[in-house]
């Protein structure tokens, strides 16, 4: 892992602990600037909800997002396969 990001602390690590880590942090950070800014409380009465239909899902973009999952399920699938 060290090779990858290239600074060696001197010990290895495996790599879910740094995801572990990573995490860990953002949520501290998150949370000590939510503490120093808080947040101002809304009126609901003045929100604007938006109110979704199926068939606002159902547009171009919509299809080619779902395609492209389709496919990368496939390749995900298959690249055990593809690699050997």
């Amino acid at each position: 892992m060290q090779g990858i990001i290239g600074f060696d602390p001197g010990i290895s690590v495996f790599w879910i602990w740094l995801n572990f880590t990573g995490f860990f942090f953002a949520l501290i950070i998150a949370y000590v600037v939510s503490y120093l800014f808080p947040s101002t409380q809304k009126d609901e009465a003045q929100l604007q909800r938006p109110k979704f239909t199926l068939s606002d899902f159902h547009n171009k973009e919509s299809y080619i997002l779902f395609g492209f999952f389709v496919f990368i399920l496939v390749i995900c699938a298959y690249l055990p396969e593809i690699l050997s």
